[in-house]
C-alpha cells in the first residue's frame, strides 16, 4: 500500500552556523536589511571576502532543517494514493501529534559560552510531502516527528514510520520572507520549565 503523508502549510529553510566575532563585530556596523540582503542575494557591495557570510544556507555547520512548524496553524494529512482516501487530517498541535513528537538535542554542548552564531529563516508556504510503502494498513501512531527547538520555535527536521526515515518526495513551497541574525551561545540552567534538557546551551539572539 502506498502513503503520501503530507505536513503544511507554514514551513522553510532554518539555518544556523557558527561565526566569529570579529565577523560579527564587522557587521554590526551595517543595518539588519543590510545582512540581510547580503547573505541572501549577495546584494551589498564591496564586502571584505573575509567578513562574507554570503550564502546563507553554507551558515549550517550547526544546523540546517527545511521543514514545518509545530503550529495551530499547520496539519498532518495521510492519504492512500491507490485509492484517494482520507486516512487522517488532523492539526499539528492536537494531543495526538504531541505523542508522536520528540525533540532532537541541540548541537551546543561543544561549544563555549559566546560563541557567535548567524541564524536564517527562509519563511515559506506549501506543502512537504512523503511517500510510504507498506504491505498493510498505516497506523499513525507508528509515525515520529523529530524536531529541533529554535529559541521557542519548533521545527519538524524528519519523519520516521515504524523506525523507517522517510524522504521528501515533494516540497512544494513558496518563499514568504527572509530574516537573518546575530545570536551566541549562553549557558541557561536557571529556567528549567523552559528547556527540555538539564544542562543546554541555547543561542540568545542579539
Amino acid at each position: 500500500m502506498r502513503y503520501r503523508i503530507s505536513l503544511g502549510l507554514y514551513g522553510g529553510e532554518y539555518t544556523l552556523g557558527t561565526t566569529t566575532k570579529e565577523i560579527k563585530e564587522f557587521w554590526d556596523d551595517f543595518e539588519r536589511h543590510e545582512l540581510e540582503e547580503h547573505i541572501f542575494a549577495d546584494g551589498v557591495f564591496d564586502i571584505p571576502p573575509q567578513y562574507s557570510l554570503y550564502p546563507y544556507y553554507d551558515q549550517t555547520d550547526l544546523i540546517h532543517i527545511h521543514g514545518v512548524e509545530l503550529t495551530e496553524h499547520n496539519y498532518l494529512e495521510i492519504t492512500n494514493e491507490e485509492n484517494g482516501q482520507t486516512e487522517l487530517d488532523i492539526s499539528l498541535k492536537s494531543f495526538f501529534i504531541r505523542d508522536l513528537m520528540e525533540v532532537i538535542p541541540p548541537p551546543f554542548e561543544e561549544l563555549e559560552v559566546g560563541q557567535p552564531v548567524i541564524y536564517c529563516i527562509s519563511e515559506e508556504k506549501g506543502n512537504w510531502d512523503y511517500e510510504l510503502e507498506i504491505d498493510e494498513p498505516i497506523d499513525p501512531k507508528k509515525l515520529r516527528f523529530h524536531l529541533y527547538d529554535l529559541e521557542g520555535t519548533f521545527v519538524i527536521a524528519n519523519v520516521e514510520y515504524d523506525g523507517m526515515d522517510l524522504e521528501i518526495f515533494d516540497a512544494s513551497s513558496v518563499g514568504k520572507s527572509f530574516s537573518a541574525s546575530f545570536g551566541e551561545i549562553y549557558d541557561d540552567k536557571k529556567d528549567q520549565m523552559s528547556l527540555p534538557f538539564d544542562d543546554k546551551r541555547m543561542i540568545n539572539t542579539l
